[in-house]
């Protein structure tokens, strides 16, 4: 006789433990010679076997084989619930659930929201970056934006704010690099020269705008990445187009 958690040959306390006995050809019903084998090859089943001992003795308490039944539903309900978790699905990360995690974003969220740009943002099959700003500059958006309040153009104000890889801070360290938008022809300067990232605007061709400066810097406040190695940065002043076809 053999069992799934230890033998019958040694005893050990089993108080907080359900122990499992499963019978072999060769152990025989007590004080008889009757074996285990000889009783199912006359058709007898398991639980024939246990019914028939049960109508032959009178002394037998059917509570207490109901109660053992009941226990033996808890261990291995119990053995369910202590089973590691395994998640059938897992949630996918996304430029735009994590904009739409951050309350300071909610006024960009609301241009992607209205120009249906999620599906450019909810799209992991390519790696892309994203330049968000932040609430603060909603109104320099806004005043762009409502030049030509067109579904288009607000499409194209955000593909000026997207570059078509992702682009890992760290590789900027040292440098100033040139990038191309999703926005044709209009193109943004990466400045990690110094201690803080910049995005950098020319403005010499900017329509309708005017700047001190022959160059527009907008600080870059913090990025973070997706699981499908896509960038969010979140920058202080959103990127205007300085060319629309």
């Amino acid at each position: 006789m053999t069992s799934v958690f230890g033998t019958d040959t040694g005893f050990y306390d089993i108080s907080n433990d359900h122990l499992y006995l499963n019978l072999n050809d060769s152990d025989k019903v007590f004080n008889s010679d009757l074996s285990y084998c000889t009783l199912k090859q006359n058709g007898l089943t398991d639980t024939n076997m246990i019914l028939n001992r049960e109508s032959e003795n009178p002394l037998l308490n059917q509570q207490y084989l109901r109660d053992i039944a009941k226990y033996e539903d808890n261990c291995k309900s119990s053995l369910i619930r202590n089973k590691s978790a395994i998640p059938i699905s897992s949630k996918k990360v996304t430029i735009y659930s994590l904009i739409s995690e951050m309350p300071y974003l909610s006024e960009n969220k609301k241009i992607i929201d209205g120009s249906m740009y999620y599906d450019v943002l909810n799209n992991t099959d390519t790696p892309i970056t994203y330049f968000a700003f932040d609430n603060d500059a909603t109104e320099v958006a806004h005043e762009w934006l409502q030049q030509y309040n067109t579904v288009y153009h607000t499409r194209e104000f955000l593909r000026a704010n997207t570059l078509p890889f992702g682009l890992n801070p760290s590789t900027l360290v040292g440098k100033k690099i040139e990038l191309t938008t999703k926005s044709q022809n209009n193109k943004i300067y990466m400045d990690g020269t110094g201690k803080e990232l910049f995005v950098i605007m020319r403005n010499d061709i900017l329509r309708n705008y005017e700047y001190y400066n022959n160059e527009i810097r907008i600080k870059v406040k913090g990025w973070i990445e997706t699981n499908d190695k896509c960038w969010l940065y979140v920058l202080e002043a959103p990127i205007i187009p300085t060319i629309l076809l």
